[in-house]
């Protein structure tokens, strides 16, 4: 598994930096911070450009993924996983571009239920402290 803050990747040079990180890497598992990232659709293409153009990341093209979007200059957080190794049974998004949880099932360690939480917290200081008081009210 890797994170990476990637500060935006409206830029497809910058996309394609992050794919090659993907690839040295070698994860199954990333989640992505500061995406930048507007829309359900607009995360799917991304994923396709990372998962399945050539060279593909992941030999077998199957991915699955979970994006919390909000704006083109701010926010964001996706989790991408490889279908291979396993699947994503749920997921949902709290806090728009901060916040995505993912419940997996892990064929290789016969896990059937790991929560991944992928958190893009505020910088600031007092947003962040009450950030985390409302998420553990959740």
């Amino acid at each position: 598994m890797s994170t990476f803050n990637v500060r935006g990747c409206r830029d497809p040079l910058k996309r394609r930096r992050i794919k090659d990180l993907f690839k040295s890497h070698k994860c199954s598992l990333v989640n992505l911070q500061e995406t930048h990232c507007t829309s359900n659709d607009e995360a799917t293409k991304w994923t396709n450009e990372w998962i399945k153009d050539e060279p593909c990341v992941w030999k077998n093209e199957k991915c699955e993924h979970v994006s919390s979007n909000f704006t083109s200059r701010s926010r964001g957080a996706m989790s991408l996983l490889d279908n291979s190794k396993m699947f994503m049974v749920d997921s949902k998004i709290l806090f728009e571009g901060r916040v995505t949880f993912a419940l997996l099932k892990i064929h290789d360690f016969d896990i059937d239920n790991l929560m991944l939480v992928n958190i893009y917290a505020p910088n600031d200081k007092k947003d962040r402290s009450n950030f985390f008081k409302i998420c553990c009210k959740k």
